[in-house]
């Protein structure tokens, strides 16, 4: 590995694993921050000036019905961002209606959906280099920094929301006990759009935690969700410096766009890779 990218740790992406146990299916709902370092995530001040616009594939407006809008006219997913939005009064994170209507690109390879929009797709291929097992992903794009207190963190420049339709199945209706419910996955993504990591408390009622079953449905952030949210941007108008790397005795400001993902399989595995190389492999407890 380059001995520059060992220096660079990112991302995150939301996974899913089957249950090993019988009875009702319960999948792993992604990843929190894979830094050995607990570096954090997060969209920059500039970024959040106007709410981000987090557009909304065709192919998933066209599942939606009239009864699924709320009486602002708002779809589900709208109705989600809305959620984080009203959690935390300090910042209008997302766009709560009127966002983008964006076609569904079909890409198959993860880095093309790095482009000048952010959006929710559907997947009917999958990719070949994340794991059948992931419900969805939320795949970021940042470059590290360090902010006017000199602590390093990841700030965002691009984040897309992808759904794994080729080997799962959603559906709007809570009372649905065959399919993940649609709502409650797109919440807990956005939470990763924001920055989120997974919730460490495995006993705290969380949209975040990391396991979702097919009977569960979450579709508001609980009070741990916004006090991480919290926490997150609280000092996010801290003058940021570029991060500093040494090459070849040569001390230069650089900015480096990464990107990253990390996959828990249905065997409890988890690994992480950056830039397409396997950097970390541990198990379903996140340790």
């Amino acid at each position: 590995m380059n001995k520059y990218l060992s220096l660079i740790f990112i991302l995150l992406l939301v996974t899913a694993c089957n249950s090993e146990s019988s009875g009702p299916k319960r999948a792993g709902l992604g990843a929190g921050n894979p830094f050995q370092n607990n570096m954090e995530i997060r969209w920059g001040s500039g970024a959040l000036s106007s709410p981000l616009n987090l557009g909304t594939a065709q192919s998933f407006l066209d599942d939606f019905s009239p009864s699924d809008f709320d009486s602002s006219g708002r779809h589900p997913f709208e109705q989600m961002a809305k959620e984080w939005d009203d959690s935390y009064s300090s910042i209008d994170f997302l766009v709560e209606d009127n966002s983008s209507d964006i076609a569904n690109p079909g890409y198959s390879n993860l880095t093309q959906y790095r482009d000048g929009t952010f959006g929710i797709y559907k997947s009917f291929n999958w990719f070949p280099q994340v794991s059948s097992s992931a419900l969805a992903i939320t795949q970021f794009f940042g470059i590290r920094k360090v902010d006017g207190s000199g602590t390093e963190y990841l700030e965002l420049t691009h984040a897309d929301i992808i759904f794994n339709y080729r080997d799962w199945t959603f559906s709007l209706d809570p009372n649905n006990l065959n399919d993940y419910d649609l709502m409650t996955v797109v919440l807990h993504e956005m939470g990763h759009f924001l920055g989120l990591p997974h919730e460490s408390n495995w006993s705290a009622l969380a949209v975040m935690q990391p396991y979702l079953s097919t009977f569960e449905s979450h579709r508001s952030p609980y009070s741990s969700d916004v006090n991480a949210l919290s926490d997150l941007y609280q000092d996010v108008g801290s003058a940021p410096l570029i991060f500093e790397k040494t090459a070849l005795g040569n001390t230069n400001r650089v900015e480096e766009e990464v990107s990253g993902f990390f996959e828990l399989r249905a065997d409890g595995e988890c690994r992480h890779y950056i830039d397409g190389e396997l950097i970390h492999i541990h198990h379903k407890n996140l340790k």
